[in-house]
């Protein structure tokens, strides 16, 4: 992969659209959008919420596993266009 094919968008922490939360217990991610009110802000669950395996590639193409190569029950929540 040569690095033009990277996005190299900055990110804009006030607009932020989609938020995941991540933890090794599947409830946790429940208990969490509930606790930080994320349904009154306007976040709706995108996707099931299954394990996942964590992988960053760098602007090299370098592969690193993160968190060890534990899998994590993850959820993401995306922001309601009508919020």
């Amino acid at each position: 992969m040569s690095q033009s094919t990277i996005n190299n968008k900055t990110q804009d922490p006030v607009n932020e659209e989609c938020l995941t939360i991540i933890s090794p217990l599947a409830n946790a991610t429940i208990f969490e959008f509930h606790r930080q009110r994320l349904a009154k802000q306007g976040y709706l669950l995108a996707s099931k919420i299954q394990l996942h395996r964590f992988e960053l590639v760098d602007e090299e193409a370098v592969k690193t596993q993160l968190f060890d190569g534990q899998s994590y029950y993850s959820a993401t929540y995306i922001k309601s266009t009508n919020s």
